[in-house]
């Protein structure tokens, strides 16, 4: 059996795992790592002031219940300015991206970064353990 999950959803579902991991560490340590999220419809952001790698200062599950707005993109910039994160990344998939992007985009002084490839397969088509084994001493 295939199934296909709509890429807003695909998106939500990443960023509220990240959030809820991120946002389960104990007061003490969110505090000290600098941690804040943010709600926004179904949209949900993720800060952590002290990740030098900024993985985790990002955003997404835009557009799963209406259409993504301006207000709505700057609210999550002011929130990364307010938590004092030199980057964050939207997570918004290609097919979500409101016509007028070039525009929006331009006025938030958002600009293209890094792009994640996500891939997928039915899980009656993944090899087993045993497979592999037997794929890698062949």
């Amino acid at each position: 059996m295939t199934t296909s999950v709509p890429p807003g959803l695909a998106e939500l579902t990443e960023i509220m795992a990240h959030a809820d991991f991120a946002t389960s560490a104990s007061a003490s340590l969110r505090k000290a790592l600098g941690l804040g999220s943010l709600h926004i419809g179904s949209t949900r952001a993720l800060a952590i002031r002290d990740d030098p790698s900024h993985f985790f200062n990002r955003a997404g599950g835009f557009g799963v219940d209406g259409p993504i707005t301006v207000d709505d993109l700057a609210r999550v910039c002011d929130f990364y300015r307010e938590q004092g994160v030199s980057q964050g990344s939207l997570m918004i998939a290609p097919s979500l991206l409101p016509p007028d992007w070039a525009a929006t985009a331009a006025e938030l002084g958002l600009a293209e970064s890094s792009r994640f490839t996500k891939l997928g397969c039915d899980i009656e088509s993944l090899p087993t353990a045993g497979d592999r084994t037997a794929l890698a001493s062949g």
